[in-house]
């Protein structure tokens, strides 16, 4: 009840632009944005065949009317091994409708060297969650931010095995706990440099990937 009105339990709910879930997964968002933005670019099918726009322009307008909505909101997002494949798909997706089908049968590698550009989707999480939670331990957050990530919420958590946790991934990241973390994050030039020295978030699917032959 809220000011005397019942609210309708749901399983699920938009809140500025990307999906809650009463699970706490992130997977619905992501799936979500990555259908957002194949959509954005099947409908800009007609820029991308223009022969008068070079390749490089051509990338630049990818990044700018398509990739901004696929990372919309992922500082919020608790990268799992199954989300990151999601994700480097749908890079892999998109770089492929730049005039290159699928009857080429060429690798991704391969796609990605002709055309000069490196993987940009699973840079951004590293960088942006990790500016993040520095923007958050600094007390420039809000204070309910700090709440969760310090499991300062009421309520028990389930018995065996527990989900990924959205501080997992900055830990894995950076290796420190999240007593190091905190600490090293209300130091910020320390916290800038550690967050320039994080590697991109390539795992192992993008080795796997290449390995099983061309896409």
């Amino acid at each position: 009840m809220i000011d005397g009105e019942e609210v309708e339990h749901v399983s699920h709910f938009k809140y500025l632009g990307s999906v809650k879930t009463s699970t706490t997964n992130c997977t619905a968002d992501v799936k979500a944005r990555i259908r957002m933005a194949k959509g954005r670019m099947i409908k800009l099918q007609d820029l991308w065949k223009d022969r008068n726009l070079t390749t490089a322009l051509k990338m630049k307008l990818v990044k700018i009317l398509v990739w901004s909505v696929l990372l919309n909101g992922l500082e919020g997002w608790t990268l799992t091994k199954a989300n990151e494949n999601r994700v480097l798909a749908a890079e892999n997706c998109v770089w492929r409708l730049l005039n290159i089908t699928w009857k080429d049968k060429r690798t991704n590698r391969c796609i990605l060297e002709e055309l000069g550009v490196q993987r940009h989707l699973l840079v951004e999480p590293v960088k942006r969650k990790l500016t993040y939670f520095g923007h958050i331990m600094s007390g420039s957050g809000s204070t309910l931010a700090l709440q969760i990530i310090e499991r300062k919420v009421e309520g028990r958590r389930r018995r065996g095995h527990q989900k990924k946790q959205w501080f997992d991934n900055i830990r894995e990241w950076t290796g420190l706990s999240l007593v190091e973390a905190k600490r090293l994050a209300h130091n910020r030039p320390v916290w800038k440099k550690i967050i320039r020295s994080q590697p991109s978030v390539l795992t192992a699917a993008e080795e796997e990937e290449d390995d099983n032959g061309k896409m």
